[in-house]
């Protein structure tokens, strides 16, 4: 494994729920079940590595090896490894099993990150208690990419009556 980035870390069956579960809730995890007898496992897990690098804190590489975290393993439902299993917002949201190319392990990841509209209602959100009037500029940039989103409106709404 790579001791190279604060993006990759490997996990136990008791550091699971923060490291997986806890901190999903603050950016996209990506959880890798291998073992080290698993051949596959050996190719997929630098290249999920190489791209936890590249994508510099977009995601956290979790790594679990089944071998020494069975309980996890059996709570997670891995039968077949390489198994890689995607959560946000506390959530599961994507998985795969066995090698993926890397081209198509980048296609995979784009699913999981947040959007560029889901980027900026956080960004609202966090000024809304400080800065009202930047949180409503923010709220409009994301309203001119969905103007349909129901919810901009309602954090939209809330900034500027905050401005009264």
């Amino acid at each position: 494994m790579s001791d190279q980035s604060q993006w990759i870390i490997e996990t136990t069956t008791e550091g699971f729920e923060a490291d997986v579960i806890e901190r999903s809730a603050q950016l996209p995890v990506v959880v890798d079940f291998w073992a080290p007898w698993c051949e596959p496992c050996r190719q997929l897990g630098p290249v999920l590595e190489k791209l936890a690098v590249e994508f510099n804190g977009k995601f956290i590489l979790v790594k679990v090896d089944i071998e020494q975290n069975q309980e996890i393993a059996a709570t997670c439902r891995v039968e077949s490894i390489p198994y890689v299993l995607a959560f946000r917002d506390r959530q599961g949201v994507n998985q795969f099993v066995g090698l993926m190319p890397e081209a198509e392990l980048r296609e995979w990841i784009g699913t999981i990150l947040p959007s560029e509209v889901d980027e900026l209602i956080k960004q609202g959100q966090e000024l809304e208690q400080t800065d009202a009037a930047a949180a409503t500029d923010v709220f409009r940039k994301a309203l001119e990419l969905s103007p349909q989103n129901d919810a901009i409106k309602i954090h939209l709404a809330r900034s500027l009556a905050a401005q009264n």
